[in-house]
């Protein structure tokens, strides 16, 4: 059990600033005044993230375990047993080895799991990142994800053991216009390349954390040739967030502390002392690890001196004419073209080939096969180019969505 850490630094510097919005300023002292006045519940729907991070650290303090749900799937899970939780016995204090988070994974690959957290490990893993994002009491981190995903809640938990000040976008729409207002942000791919057209003068961010789906070499340097500090990441819901970070100009991640990462057969294992306790299922919490005592990533990769650099999903592969497709391969060299700003890979059944790969791209530009001739392989390029769909996020596509789509011989005019 610890203090709370609102409250820990209501008492140590209770003028702080803890949470900016768009119009007010909120101290520590004022955070845990509104905290104290909550009525805590185990069942978040993550709507307004300001109140969502109030009712998240009430029900922290009522030793509860809060399911974090999205907006849009709020009804399709049932609630945690009631057992899981239990109070603490002083007030203002945090149990912090029980069950106290369900976040749900994204599901691209399968079926969403609830994974399931203690406090210690969300501290232990933002403890880590910190260290890593050299992130201090005096920096601020913009809130532009949402906290029914570990890469937001994961914000959340660096400013508040770091006791520093969490920024909430003005727009939900436009995060380009809360980026001056921090000196820390996360962003997917599609921010970045927002970030690198809009120009500016980016001298007052400290940190550019680059998350999610695979990004090219060459919008990495274009973004650091235009003074944003992007540093890439790899990291995963079981973990609390980030495992690895690069530092410089690196393209590999260095692993971060309380982490452990290894390779078998290039699939990455990893373990330390921010891992899940495990999933949620009918059976309780269940967790199944390696013979080393690594959990399984399916992501593959290449692991040395500490460095990690990751080569793609095993889900993705296929196989065509023999040949192993990684779509990610392809989607790297599609997505260095100048013009294109999404891209995703998926295997169309092919007769002769056993599959053959399409390639859904946004925006459509001329001449593609030409210039996926020029840099692919002949078993890699596409056999077909389709324009991205209207209803698959470019942040973090669909894959398993589109190759299913291609396997019923949906038409592309379905979209």
């Amino acid at each position: 059990m610890i203090a709370c850490p609102i409250y820990f630094w209501t008492k140590l510097t209770p003028t702080a600033i803890a949470i900016e919005t768009k119009n007010t300023r909120i101290t520590y002292a004022d955070l845990h005044q509104r905290i104290e006045a909550t009525k805590p519940e185990s069942r978040l729907v993550c709507e307004d993230s300001f109140q969502t991070i109030i009712q998240l650290i009430a029900a922290f303090r009522a030793g509860y375990c809060v399911q974090l749900l999205d907006p849009q799937s709020r009804h399709s899970v049932p609630e945690i047993p009631a057992h899981w939780h239990a109070k603490p016995t002083l007030p203002n204090t945090w149990g912090i080895t029980a069950p106290s988070t369900v976040i749900y994974t994204s599901g691209s690959s399968a079926t969403p799991k609830g994974v399931v957290h203690s406090l210690e490990q969300h501290i232990w893993a933002a403890l880590g990142a910190n260290k890593a994002n050299c992130f201090q009491d005096t920096d601020a981190w913009l809130l532009n994800l949402p906290l029914h995903h570990v890469s937001g809640l994961g914000i959340v938990f660096r400013c508040l053991v770091r006791g520093a000040r969490l920024v909430m976008p003005e727009t939900a729409r436009d995060f380009l216009a809360d980026v001056h207002r921090v000196t820390h942000v996360s962003v997917v791919r599609p921010q970045l390349q927002r970030m690198i057209e809009q120009g500016g003068n980016y001298t007052h961010l400290k940190y550019v954390l680059l998350g999610g789906s695979s990004c090219p070499d060459t919008v990495i340097d274009r973004a650091r040739t235009c003074g944003i500090p992007v540093s890439v990441s790899y990291g995963l819901t079981e973990m609390g967030g980030q495992v690895a970070t690069s530092v410089g100009d690196a393209m590999t991640g260095t692993v971060l502390p309380y982490r452990t990462v290894y390779t078998e057969n290039e699939q990455i294992y990893v373990s330390g002392r921010c891992r899940c306790l495990g999933y949620w299922t009918d059976a309780g919490i269940v967790l199944q690890t390696h013979a080393k005592g690594g959990l399984a990533t399916r992501d593959l990769g290449r692991f040395k001196a500490n460095q990690l650099s990751v080569i793609g999903r095993m889900d993705a592969l296929f196989i065509s004419g023999g040949e192993n497709i990684q779509p990610e391969a392809i989607e790297s060299v599609l997505l260095s073209h100048p013009d294109i700003r999404a891209c995703c890979v998926a295997p169309k059944p092919c007769e002769q080939y056993g599959h053959r790969p399409v390639a859904f791209i946004d925006p459509m530009v001329p001449h593609i096969g030409t210039w996926a001739t020029q840099h692919l392989h002949p078993y890699q390029r596409p056999v077909e180019y389709r324009a991205w769909p209207s209803n698959c996020s470019p942040a973090k596509p669909d894959r398993a969505r589109l190759a299913n789509r291609l396997l019923n011989g949906i038409p592309p005019t379905s979209y």
